[in-house]
């Protein structure tokens, strides 16, 4: 009832324009809300009034079973009460229908009838490794890039390839802090 209340309050900022009243057929387009955000938006509501069965494009009405802002403001246009277009399932009578029989309770487990059907025992061997999976992508000719292809990395420094200036053997000094100092002491 809380939700119907809600989108009653909504439903009074939408405005209705009749597409096609025989077929139940409406364009509803929201108002601004109180915060000024968000409206303008149109939704196409489907009411059925001898059926009191509806669709609306925004998918509410269907997945919950009772009117939405949009419906409402449908069933209000043509003088109706929106509690009467809710699903059948949220009635009192459903619920003492679903509730209206006992359930007998599960006996507790040693009393369970013993299973004697086909075993089923897990794979062994089957456990994730550690660490990231590997790719399962067949590279071809797509992932190769455009330009020519590159050599090996080359030392910042002194621009010799297989070595990066974090383990340049050149001399050591302010240019080159060698192989031994670590990058936070280059800093200064």
């Amino acid at each position: 009832m809380e939700v119907m209340e809600n989108d009653n309050r909504k439903s009074s900022r939408h405005s209705v324009t009749v597409m096609n009243r025989a077929n139940g057929e409406y364009s509803v387009t929201t108002g601004h809300r109180e915060d000024g955000r968000r409206g303008g938006h149109r939704h196409e509501v489907l009411v059925n009034f001898r059926t009191k069965v509806g669709d609306c494009s925004c998918q509410k009405y269907q997945g919950r079973g009772w009117p939405c802002s949009h419906a409402m403001v449908v069933i209000k246009n043509r003088s109706k009460d929106p509690r009467h277009f809710v699903s059948p399932f949220f009635n009192i009578d459903s619920l003492k229908n679903t509730y209206g029989r006992s359930f007998r309770a599960l006996p507790d487990e040693a009393y369970w009838p013993l299973y004697e059907g086909k075993l089923i025992i897990p794979p062994f061997g089957q456990r994730r490794e550690l660490g990231r999976p590997r790719k399962k992508r067949i590279h071809n000719e797509m992932d190769q890039s455009g330009g020519p292809p590159r050599g090996p990395r080359r030392c910042s420094i002194c621009k010799v390839p297989r070595h990066d200036k974090r383990r340049c053997p050149g001399p050591i000094g302010p240019q080159n802090p060698g192989a031994d100092v670590p990058d936070s002491a280059n800093a200064t």
